[in-house]
């Protein structure tokens, strides 16, 4: 299946990393061109839980409806979005590793028809913006770099 695995270690506990992940305030600080995040469902973060993204690369503004398939803390938790035919999921994972957390991070694209001759390419360009995704997760959450 089309996509790409990254991971990086942190220095703080896995629930202070998971919370810091889920909390929807903190996504402009560490996802690669996210300028806005609002809530499309009311109460906490939690599994059935939808948000949208407003993101922008270059020039051009895009919005992305993403939906929590798992939430699990602090273990894992897992978004799903649709856009343009291509089915993308982002799994964290978040486990004890000596004094800090290792941070495991998935994404997968698939597709139907004609359009899942398509998915390496996408993967692939995914994968050029959101290679270093994680790594602005570590910097930001241990103060290293502020927006």
């Amino acid at each position: 299946m089309p996509g790409f695995k990254t991971s990086e270690k942190i220095k703080l506990s896995p629930q202070a990393v998971f919370d810091y992940v889920t909390d929807i305030g903190n996504s402009s600080r560490w996802l690669p061109g996210v300028v806005a995040v609002e809530m499309l469902t009311d109460g906490p973060m939690a599994a059935g839980s939808r948000y949208r993204e407003t993101r922008q690369a270059a020039e051009r503004t895009g919005h992305v409806d993403l939906e929590v398939k798992e939430f699990d803390p602090p273990r894992r938790f897992i978004t799903e979005f649709d856009k343009g035919g291509y089915l993308t999921t982002y799994s964290y994972t978040f486990s004890e590793d000596g004094s800090g957390t290792k941070v495991e991070m998935e994404c997968e694209v698939v597709a139907d028809g004609w359009k899942m001759l398509m998915t390496p390419l996408v993967a692939g360009a995914m994968k050029r913006f959101d290679k270093r995704m994680l790594k602005g997760l570590k910097d930001a959450i241990e103060g290293r770099r502020r927006r």
